[in-house]
């Protein structure tokens, strides 16, 4: 087993309040995705860390509080 790091166990707390309260709301990644007028991949890869579109952060922390 691999020890995480501080910033790695933070950033996967992070993703795993996004998808709890996406899915608390009724939510898809694909609904963000259709409503901003990106892929749904993009959406996720900015929810894992993976990418950046303020776009998508915007509407997170707007909606979301994340």
């Amino acid at each position: 087993m691999v020890a995480q790091t501080k910033s790695e166990n933070a950033n996967l707390k992070r993703i795993a309040k996004i998808i709890y309260i996406l899915k608390l709301k009724g939510l898809s990644q694909q609904k963000i995705a259709d409503e901003l007028n990106v892929t749904r991949q993009v959406v996720n890869k900015v929810i894992h860390g993976s990418a950046k579109s303020k776009r998508v952060e915007n509407w997170l922390k707007e909606n979301l509080g994340v």
